[in-house]
């Protein structure tokens, strides 16, 4: 659809000339006023920039060390998280710990360059350097205070330390084995001229790194020989990329106070912006500043230029302006009709409706926020119409299941009728519901479809409650969803399900009772979602609820028949004539009811209390 505009809609031409007319005359009067302002305020807008660059140079500055912490922390994190690093250290196994750790360590020092991987015993005693292997058993107390507030602590530390190798960024995390601590593992990254450069290739502009002689009271004199001298008392350069425009002492004096301080210099004939902000260390000490260094050059230049071109391009303005403000309101107005004529089309229910923009102005970014939005609109009523399918197959499917249940006599029965339901009418890669054993330990796979299915049934295929995702939903009464069991912890893989690429584990729950657990699969990652999980819920609640019907009905059952066997029995004994008629009687019907091949009945002799003629007596009787 064009954005033409009908005959009937030229009336606009006269609108653009009353829009005109006032526009430009105060367009005019607003020129003046603004020129005025603009000599006023060009200082103020001059400081600001200068402001706002140094405040983002400052961001930077930190963002960048922040990302360098959160790397070197996760790297910590991962090492002190890891099973096999945890038993190997706290059995003080160095070969054991090295050859688990020291190849990812190549890689990684391949790959980022990490010039120090450590682990320390309490409370600061090198166990195993991966940088250095050979070297261990020395004691770090005198220097290494990350080391010894996270044995004294327990608990991680990240950020700047001045040590005797100088300054580095540490990531010292406590390692702990069966709840106990056994030690810490710390990564390092350096703070060096590699820093620096990184930032001034991304963000531009010069900057410097110094740190004061107190902070670097331990550091060795072979460390020190990398630090240049400079000329502000107390503060040695770690790293720079100009060697100039620097700022007046008091300036450092401020920033090593805790304050952020901006300054000007004149190096080589121009001029810099410089931003002196404070070094703080892990602990928040200041230990140096760090220093940003902008060519305020150019800006100074335009902005004793900006005047006089601002008088030229006022000029220009009032002619251009006089020129194309009518056409130009006359042509911003001409789609409107088009965007109405398509609003109330879609109000009618077309929402293929769109607008054809071919302009850059306001009005086509209401056409092309008008497209968007119709666009949202057709996808939101689509997909809404295809949850609202999904939805109804879930509950015909639930209906169903709850039709097929209501003749179910027998657990077996029932779970293999839910798994065939739940596979018709999902397509799901695979299906079975566990029920409980008696004991409560194992849940028993009572039904499956399919091939796989009939073998682990034929297999007696159980799983104990806990373990995989059948064991946890069952355990935490919780469903239990993996959208890519290949980086799912604790999964089972099953052989003769080999395409699984999905799970879900839904508890069967009666009350407060986990009875068993439904658990289907996909061959592709993300085949099952949230809804999966709100439709086997509902289908889980019917299926306890038939579970309990039918283990009554069973028991119910059961009872009934033991009751008529015995009223049955009851009324043959009644016929008996004789002891011997009774007894025969009592043996053939236990043998017929237990389906025994032979039934004995053994009477036990009379206690002697009484006289040969007092037990004839009573027999006679």
């Amino acid at each position: 659809m064009s954005l033409s505009l009908p005959k009937r809609f030229a009336l606009f031409r006269g609108l653009a000339a009353q829009i005109a007319l006032p526009v430009l005359t105060i367009f005019s009067l607003a020129m003046i006023g603004i020129l005025v302002y603009n000599y006023v305020t060009i200082q103020s807008s001059y400081q600001q920039r200068i402001r706002e660059n140094s405040a983002l140079a400052q961001q930077s500055f930190e963002a960048e060390l922040l990302r360098l912490q959160d790397f070197a922390q996760g790297l910590a994190i991962q090492a002190a998280s890891s099973p096999d690093v945890q038993a190997a250290f706290a059995a003080r196994d160095r070969d054991a710990l090295r050859e688990i750790t020291l190849p990812s360590y190549q890689a990684l020092d391949a790959q980022f360059k990490i010039p120090q991987y450590q682990y320390h015993t309490a409370p600061a005693t090198s166990f195993l350097r991966l940088h250095d292997p050979e070297k261990f058993g020395d004691d770090l107390s005198s220097f290494r205070f990350t080391v010894l507030q996270v044995s004294a602590t327990q608990k991680p530390v990240v950020g700047l330390e001045v040590g005797r190798g100088g300054v580095g960024l540490r990531a010292v995390e406590p390692v702990f084995y069966r709840g106990e601590y056994v030690g810490s593992v710390e990564f390092g990254l350096n703070v060096d001229a590699a820093l620096v450069s990184q930032l001034k290739q991304e963000y531009g502009g010069d900057w410097r790194i110094l740190l004061t002689r107190d902070s670097l009271s331990l550091a060795t004199l072979e460390d020190l020989a990398l630090f240049q001298e400079s000329s502000i008392p107390n503060l040695l350069i770690l790293s720079e990329t100009l060697s100039g425009a620097y700022s007046p002492a008091t300036a450092y004096q401020k920033a090593l106070r805790g304050e952020t301080v901006i300054s000007s210099a004149r190096f080589e004939d121009r001029t810099y912006s410089v931003t002196v902000t404070p070094l703080r260390d892990y602990s928040g000490a200041v230990v140096g500043v760090a220093e940003f260094v902008l060519d305020q050059s150019a800006n100074l230049q335009s902005q004793n230029s900006r005047p006089l071109y601002f008088v030229l391009a006022i000029v220009g303005a009032l002619v251009a302006g006089a020129i194309s403000l009518t056409l130009t309101v006359q042509n911003s107005l001409r789609p409107l009709q088009t965007l109405t004529t398509a609003a109330q089309n879609i109000q009618a229910g077309d929402l293929s409706q769109r607008v054809a923009v071919t302009s850059q102005d306001e009005v086509a970014e209401l056409g092309s926020a008008f497209n968007n939005m119709a666009s949202q609109l057709q996808g939101f009523i689509t997909s809404l119409e295809r949850r609202v399918q999904d939805r109804t197959k879930a509950l015909q499917t639930s209906l169903e299941v709850s039709r097929r249940l209501s003749g179910v006599s027998s657990a077996r029965q029932l779970a293999v009728e839910v798994v065939e339901q739940l596979q018709a009418a999902f397509g799901y890669y695979h299906a079975h519901i566990y029920f409980f054993d008696e004991a409560g330990e194992y849940l028993l796979m009572t039904g499956g479809t399919g091939e796989a299915g009939a073998k682990m049934m034929a297999s007696g295929h159980k799983i104990p409650r806990g373990r995989g995702l059948v064991g946890r939903a069952a355990e935490t009464a919780s469903p239990v969803l993996v959208e890519d069991v290949d980086h799912s912890i604790g999964w089972l893989p099953n052989p003769l399900l080999p395409e699984t690429k999905s799970e879900l584990a839904v508890p069967v729950v009666l009350g407060k009772q986990v009875l068993g657990v439904i658990d289907v699969q996909q061959n592709k990652v993300g085949g099952l979602t949230e809804d999966d999980v709100s439709t086997l819920q509902l289908i889980a609640a019917q299926v306890a609820i038939s579970l309990q019907t039918t283990r009554t009905y069973e028991r119910t059952r059961a009872q009934a028949q033991m009751e008529s066997l015995v009223n049955s029995i009851t009324e043959k004994i009644q016929t008996a004539q004789t002891l011997e008629d009774t007894l025969q009687i009592t043996a053939r019907e236990l043998g017929a009811a237990l389906g025994s091949p032979q039934t004995l009945v053994r009477l036990a002799p009379r206690p002697q209390t009484q006289t040969p003629e007092q037990n004839t007596e009573e027999l006679n009787a």
